[in-house]
């Protein structure tokens, strides 16, 4: 049973409070279960702006019992360096752990530097030159300090991190960086501290990038989705009315929830642009014009931009090709056949077999979906708020 609607203020892609944090909660316990009843470290991929990162702080905010939960983000480090003092510093101030555990963290670091989030302890001297050794001996530490408490460390925008590493230090470098959490999954005090790695692109394109595909495959893969349909209505007539609407047109509420397709963020932009329009009452004929405007206005929606620029990077000489796939089914579903004959009339793809491999790629991405039903395989853009915005964006 869901509680009433409130007043909550739109905040499209903004912090929120755990509170308003909705349809979360059985995403949370199912990842506590998996991480309580497995042995391997957990993997989650999903695109951008659905709720991944205020889910994962939700799931800090109140670990199950028995368990510590530290998030940090590696979104914009590319060095393996700056890897170890992302996680050593995250640790060194965690308040969850024990003092004499946090002094230990700080014996790893030496001085301190300022940045855009404050003052960071830069990695002592004598582990600059093996960083990833630093790592290692940290969580050595980390672990006979617990006592029956386990660390779950939740590192988000890995992928990123790890490309940036190969292309900044070495592909070297990035395999050693990506092999310390299957090394310390081997470790005999691995179950002490466990990991969950997280990614807005999959995880697949770094196994590709660097070529070892060992490195991630016993890795347990748990996906988040878009919220439920019944708490998409909770939260689009709670928006609504932190948005100004006194008393929401149920069938307006619906639309929105429809429309949103569980995507929490959607529904704060659309309130949001309700609010700034200060409008006093609103339809259901309304919600679908309120979105597309949303989505067309580059400030209102910056944050779903990345979204349409995430290909280039992973999908380096088949950028093209997937844009084309991307345009060709946002206009409407098709098999593997049929869009084989419309890629040769263009001179794209060299074969079958290499439209089905960007094809996959870009479903493993959370893309598109496929319906094996037939005798062939139909593809179809996996999230309809997303294919939308991509029409939208592409006219």
């Amino acid at each position: 049973m869901l509680p009433p609607p409130r007043s909550i203020s739109p905040s499209p892609g903004g912090n929120l409070a755990d509170s308003d944090i909705v349809g979360r909660d059985d995403d949370i316990a199912r990842i506590w279960r998996a991480l309580t009843t497995g042995t391997g470290a957990l993997m989650l991929s999903e695109p951008r702006r659905l709720g991944k990162t205020l889910a994962l702080k939700k799931l800090c905010s109140s670990p199950a019992a028995g368990w510590i939960a530290s998030y940090h983000s590696y979104q914009g480090i590319n060095t393996t360096v700056g890897m170890a003092e992302a996680l050593l510093n995250e640790l060194a101030r965690h308040e969850s752990l024990s003092k004499k555990l946090r002094n230990r963290v700080r014996g790893f670091l030496d001085g301190a530097s300022a940045t855009i989030e404050g003052v960071e302890l830069r990695l002592a001297p004598q582990f600059r030159d093996d960083p990833i050794a630093a790592v290692a001996a940290t969580l050595r530490a980390v672990a006979t300090e617990l006592g029956d408490r386990r660390l779950l460390l939740i590192c988000d925008e890995v992928p990123d991190m790890i490309a940036a590493i190969a292309s900044n230090e070495s592909f070297d470098a990035a395999t050693r960086a990506m092999g310390v959490w299957r090394a310390w999954r081997e470790h005999p005090n691995g179950q002490a501290v466990r990991w969950l790695l997280t990614g807005s692109v999959g995880f697949h394109h770094i196994a590709r990038l660097l070529g070892k595909s060992d490195l991630l495959n016993d890795l347990y893969a748990v996906q988040l989705g878009p919220i439920g349909y019944e708490w998409s209505q909770w939260l689009a007539e709670s928006i609504l009315l932190g948005a100004g609407i006194v008393s929401p047109d149920r069938a307006a509420v619906d639309e929105l929830a429809t429309l949103s397709g569980g995507f929490a963020m959607i529904i704060h932009l659309v309130g949001a642009n309700v609010r700034d329009t200060q409008r006093n009452v609103i339809a259901a004929e309304d919600i679908g014009p309120i979105l597309d405007r949303a989505f067309g206005d580059l400030d209102a929606s910056q944050q779903l931009t990345s979204f349409l620029t995430r290909l280039a990077p992973y999908y380096t000489s088949d950028e093209r090709n997937a844009y084309w796939l991307l345009d060709e089914l946002a206009q409407q579903p098709a098999d593997r056949a049929d869009l084989l004959r419309r890629a040769k009339k263009l001179k794209r793809f060299r074969d079958e077999e290499h439209l089905r491999e960007v094809l996959d790629w870009l479903t493993a991405d959370h893309y598109l979906e496929y319906d094996d039903a037939g005798s062939i395989r139909s593809y179809k853009w996996r999230y309809e708020p997303l294919r939308r915005l991509w029409t939208l964006r592409r006219r």
